[in-house]
């Protein structure tokens, strides 16, 4: 056959497709279109597993950032449900009443382990939140150590009308607790435990009101002092504030009492004048410890 009987076959052939073009061409775009499809299907499995393991994370995170911006002694195991919808989230207490109103239910559970190494306390909060995937119960969960706290801070308010007993003897050396007479007065107190061994830093402010004034020298004299009770046994802190009557009205004092064994105590703030002239009485005080682990 030369080149123009091929020419000419080409030219009476019409314009257009063959039903077999089509059909191969059919067979193409559905091959295209399944496999587009499976893709995208499969593309949106995958964003829904990365949303709820994302939400779970989420809601762990917030849980225990929750915990740890307690103090020590408020850490505790809780549990709960969060239920979230598509642009709201609410705490619910069951996953019955949250499909109800068209929401995803998340279960959350804080546990806080007290543990002990080398005589030193700490906690162990676990949080796991789980959340059911396609009929498969998943779950995430965070750990964290929470270490006793170096420094523990007690705090208070105190005040009433508290008379100031005479100094027993010539103090300070006879600031006697035990005397029987004219004992200083206990103005505050407070119990403490501690598991460790600490050192104490103790600050308080008392507001005193002289409500006679008769016979008061300028050198009359306030005694203050801190006292330590532990296992019965008496640990003073000096030397004492000496705080003369008529020129201060309040009395600031800060003292320090190291290598306080661990276990309870209790921590006693007491005063006493020194000589019988005045009345005098305690209007208001506040307290601040702090107790430092001793290394």
């Amino acid at each position: 056959m030369t080149i123009l009987h091929i020419a000419a076959i080409f030219k009476e052939r019409k314009p257009g497709f063959t039903l077999v073009e089509i059909l191969i061409a059919a067979v193409i775009l559905g091959i295209s279109a399944y496999t587009f499809m499976a893709l995208n299907l499969t593309s949106k499995l995958w964003l829904s597993k990365a949303y709820y393991k994302t939400k779970a994370i989420e809601i762990a995170s917030t849980k225990m950032e929750e915990n740890l911006a307690k103090s020590y002694s408020g850490l505790g195991s809780s549990q709960g449900l969060k239920c979230l919808g598509s642009d709201w989230e609410a705490d619910m207490e069951s996953e019955s009443a949250c499909q109800g109103k068209a929401g995803y239910p998340f279960q959350w559970t804080v546990l806080v382990t007290n543990l002990t190494k080398n005589g030193v306390p700490y906690k162990q909060a676990d949080v796991s939140v789980s959340y059911t995937e396609a009929g498969t119960r998943r779950m995430v969960s965070l750990t964290n150590f929470i270490a006793y706290p170096y420094i523990n801070i007690i705090t208070d308010n105190f005040g009433s009308r508290v008379d100031i007993p005479v100094c027993p003897l010539a103090p300070p050396a006879n600031f006697n607790p035990s005397a029987s007479v004219n004992a200083p007065t206990t103005i505050y107190s407070t119990p403490f435990n501690f598991p460790v061994k600490k050192n104490f830093q103790i600050s308080y402010n008392l507001a005193v009101s002289v409500d006679d004034p008769a016979n008061i020298q300028p050198l009359n004299t306030i005694y203050t002092r801190c006292r330590l009770v532990l296992k019965g046994r008496n640990r003073l802190s000096y030397p004492e504030t000496r705080t003369p009557i008529l020129t201060q009205p309040l009395i600031n004092n800060w003292t320090e009492i190291d290598d306080v064994p661990a276990g309870e105590g209790t921590l006693i703030i007491e005063w006493c004048k020194g000589e019988t002239a005045g009345d005098i009485s305690l209007q208001t005080g506040n307290a601040i410890i702090l107790a430092v682990e001793n290394l």
